[in-house]
């Protein structure tokens, strides 16, 4: 079944239950307006409410405004970091060989610079705690252009 064909099957059955829903919807209330007779009451006036003739005076000023930092709960959620999928500097050279490998010399070469924007020189100094945002920039370097 191709994708139109899909549509055109689902656009007939929405519209086969609204029309459906539509009828039901009118014989219950069809059924409940019949069935229930109203008996109208008179309407009586409506008092109008008389207003103060001054307003209220006010008692001072009001309270100065705080400043402060927010609390934990009024802070933003920091993204979480992203969570690379080594956790070994083996996996680490192992992810890092294949990328290169898969993006050839000349995109693969800009690994490196990826390490200078981190602040280190050699995939050796890369920490565990850094993988995940080692592994979000490799990632980022592959789909662009």
């Amino acid at each position: 079944m191709s994708l139109e064909q899909a549509i055109q099957a689902l656009t007939a059955a929405v519209t086969t239950n609204n029309e459906l829903l539509l009828r039901s919807m009118q014989s219950t209330v069809a059924t409940a307006i019949t069935a229930a007779p109203v008996a109208v009451q008179p309407v009586q006036p409506v008092q109008p409410v008389q207003q103060p003739a001054q307003p209220a005076a006010v008692t001072g000023m009001p309270a100065a405004p705080t400043f402060g930092f927010p609390t934990q709960a009024q802070q933003p959620a920091q993204p979480a970091a992203p969570v690379a999928p080594f956790s070994t500097q083996q996996e680490l050279f192992n992810y890092t060989g294949a990328a290169y490998q898969a993006m050839g010399p000349e995109k693969g070469g800009k690994i490196q610079g990826i390490l200078q924007t981190m602040g280190l020189t050699n995939l050796n100094d890369v920490k565990p705690e850094q993988y995940g945002n080692f592994y979000a920039l490799v990632e980022q370097l592959k789909v662009s252009v």
